[in-house]
């Protein structure tokens, strides 16, 4: 009896056992006592981020547009929606598209003066929390395509999904500012990495079509590729290629190709881009790679006397030559087809001015 007694109460009785006299447990597939300790499993479950939330807005303006843009904790940024909007109606053009825009700034907003050549300027918004910043920029009037891309990248940079063209007018608010129609988001996602970076062209100094390589930059970047260009060019073996899709102030800029060059710590890029030929206002342009480099703006007759003229594939170009105290721009504005080319070099004083050949070469082998 007392043998049939242990028999059934095996491997029931040893586990409770060892429970009592070691308080291990038991193993779940042999019901045996677990004498090591590392069968304890730790786990770590990530924190659920807060929720993120983004105000801003496109006013169009002739050739360019303004862009508007705050984003913060949610909780933060809902109060001041109906002054962001306030603020927007506030908002009064110059007398000429040169002219710097007036607005009226709501109780215990700051602004600053820009933080770089394209930011017009940084306005501070108070909350609960930390201070929040809004960026003011100017930049070429995006086509309809350009809008909902912008859209898009500003729904990805806080998780959201993309939107269909056919979406665009359910999912943001059009608002009536100085006589004209303000394209207005107010977007409530979770803050996360931003669209992934634009791959590199493949060039190894050899003549390469670019279209393939950046029609998926453009994809991976979530903004639409312009029409197909046949885009061709001979670059120097020692230009590393850059990243294709520029992104500031919430406007995303696809580039054509972009590389950059380091010498003994001098850093110097050089870029091409593409927009519609309505872009291409070139004392516009050319004063706003002026002030990128610390000039003052230029008149037409003193800017006349400064531009150059280049042939690019069989088109004639406008070459200038900014040099600043410590930067220098080098640039061509070329108008082909539909389509104004902007063609850059910008970097540190002493490299860029040592790259102006191999930039003027670089121009005379590019081909549309």
């Amino acid at each position: 009896m007392q043998l049939s007694f242990i028999t059934r109460f095996t491997p029931i009785g040893l586990c409770l056992g060892g429970a009592i006299l070691l308080a291990l447990g038991c193993s779940p597939d042999t019901g045996l006592p677990i004498f090591q300790s590392d069968q304890i499993r730790r786990y770590q479950v990530p924190r659920a981020k807060p929720p993120h939330r983004m105000l801003a807005a496109i006013v169009p303006q002739g050739e360019r547009a303004w862009f508007f843009k705050v984003s913060g904790a949610s909780a933060s940024l809902a109060a001041q929606s109906g002054a962001f909007e306030t603020f927007l109606k506030s908002f009064r053009f110059g007398k000429t598209e040169d002219a710097d825009p007036t607005w009226e700034l709501p109780e215990s907003w700051v602004q600053k003066e820009g933080s770089s050549g394209m930011r017009f300027a940084t306005i501070e918004i108070p909350t609960d929390e930390a201070p929040l910043e809004m960026s003011v920029m100017a930049l070429p009037m995006p086509p309809d395509s350009g809008l909902l891309s912008n859209v898009n990248r500003w729904r990805g940079q806080i998780g959201l999904a993309p939107i269909s063209q056919a979406d665009l007018a359910t999912q943001t608010k059009q608002l009536e500012v100085a006589g004209t129609t303000a394209t207005v988001v107010d977007l409530v996602g979770k803050l996360g990495a931003s669209a992934p970076s634009a791959g590199p062209f493949t060039t190894n100094g050899e003549n390469a079509s670019s279209e393939e390589a950046m029609r998926r930059a453009h994809a991976a970047a979530g903004v639409d590729a312009p029409p197909e260009s046949n885009f061709i060019y001979k670059a120097p073996d020692n230009w590393k290629p850059g990243q294709l899709v520029s992104s500031r102030g919430g406007f995303s800029v696809p580039r054509e190709a972009v590389f950059t060059v380091e010498e003994e710590g001098q850093q110097a890029e050089i870029t091409v881009t593409r927009m519609p030929a309505a872009a291409g206002n070139v004392e516009a342009n050319a004063n706003r790679w002026a002030s990128q480099v610390g000039l003052d703006r230029l008149s037409s007759e003193a800017l006349a006397k400064q531009t150059e003229s280049i042939e690019v594939s069989g088109a004639d170009g406008k070459y200038f030559q900014f040099v600043g105290p410590n930067q220098a721009i080098l640039g061509v504005i070329v108008i082909h087809g539909d389509s104004v080319w902007f063609i850059k070099l910008q970097g540190d004083h002493d490299l860029a001015v040592k790259l102006k050949e191999h930039f003027e070469t670089f121009i005379q082998s590019i081909q549309f």
